[in-house]
């Protein structure tokens, strides 16, 4: 896909829309139940977790279809998609620290999670209380898979590595994490997780931790989209965000897996003959050689993230 993403960081204003609303109002006691404030109608999705279960089928998950569930003290997490949705390579999660949940309650977690990546959260090391609570959550973790592929998509924190080192959080920062690197995160703020489960290919040659930022990441062209790409070098999966003006592109196919989520921005995705409406906290999987096209069917940038394996260039397609 060779979406791409605008000069100005801007996925999600500062003031969220009532979808960006929704999308947070999700907790545990009420997982499932949020209403869609994206249309009143009902979209076609071209696989979920009910009628998806083998590798090779496009999936696509809207945020209010996903539960939430608890990891630790004011911690959730939204799997978006994984193995139950045919993504088996790549598995894509919504993570949200916050010091309570939405409703002002405590999550509690009795011990260690183990996420179906192979990611681990620690339970224990987790912030004790509800005086903790009322500010920052604490995750403290080990990255699954071959690693981890970080976005920050809202809100500020501190990331810390051990010896590989420590970030500061901020909307827009990407991270990447080896395989069984280990962490501490604390902050008040939402993470888009992709953890990489291709077996295949060389391990990367870059370091454990690693991380750069939106805003230095030069932006690149293909037609009339633009994309910053912000892992790729060094490892085995390229993140990139980008940003697809108002229209629609010829329908393509890549080589490559790849999982995208939509940050801000309202469209289309045209899969194997079925149109499905997206917007703000939709996921899609699309698998190698299969014909797509995402259209921005409003008058705003259609902002979204990307994450394929192996790395390449997200310029890089066949016309169909």
């Amino acid at each position: 896909m060779t979406e791409g993403t605008d000069p100005v960081h801007d996925e999600l204003p500062a003031e969220t829309s009532d979808s960006e609303n929704a999308e947070a109002a999700g907790t545990v006691e009420n997982a499932g139940t949020v209403e869609s404030t994206e249309t009143g109608e009902n979209t076609e999705s071209t696989g979920t977790a009910e009628s998806t279960g083998t590798a090779g089928k496009p999936a696509v998950r809207r945020r209010e279809q996903v539960p939430l569930r608890a990891l630790a003290p004011g911690v959730t997490v939204a799997e978006m998609l994984n193995d139950e949705h045919g993504c088996r390579a790549l598995h894509q999660r919504r993570l949200r620290l916050a010091g309570t949940d939405a409703l002002g309650r405590t999550a509690a977690l009795a011990g260690n999670v183990t996420l179906a990546d192979g990611a681990m959260i620690a339970g224990g090391a987790m912030l004790a209380g509800d005086a903790a609570l009322a500010g920052d959550a604490t995750m403290a973790g080990t990255a699954g898979g071959r690693g981890e592929a970080w976005y920050v998509i809202r809100g500020s924190g501190v990331l810390d590595a051990g010896q590989a080192g420590s970030a500061e959080l901020l909307r827009g920062t990407a991270v990447w994490l080896t395989s069984s690197l280990g962490y501490r995160c604390q902050g008040n703020l939402e993470i888009l997780a992709v953890t990489i489960q291709a077996d295949a290919g060389e391990s990367h040659t870059g370091s454990a931790l690693h991380v750069t930022t939106l805003d230095a990441s030069p932006v690149e062209r293909t037609g009339n989209r633009e994309f910053r790409v912000l892992l790729s070098a060094g490892l085995p999966i390229t993140q990139f965000a980008g940003l697809i003006p108002p229209g629609r592109a010829p329908e393509h196919k890549h080589t490559y897996d790849e999982v995208v989520h939509v940050l801000a921005g309202w469209g289309m995705v045209h899969l194997e003959g079925k149109h499905t409406e997206i917007g703000p906290g939709t996921s899609i999987y699309l698998p190698p050689q299969v014909p797509h096209c995402l259209e921005n069917t409003s008058s705003e940038p259609l902002r979204v993230l990307g994450v394929f394996y192996p790395a390449g260039s997200p310029a890089a397609k066949q016309t169909t």
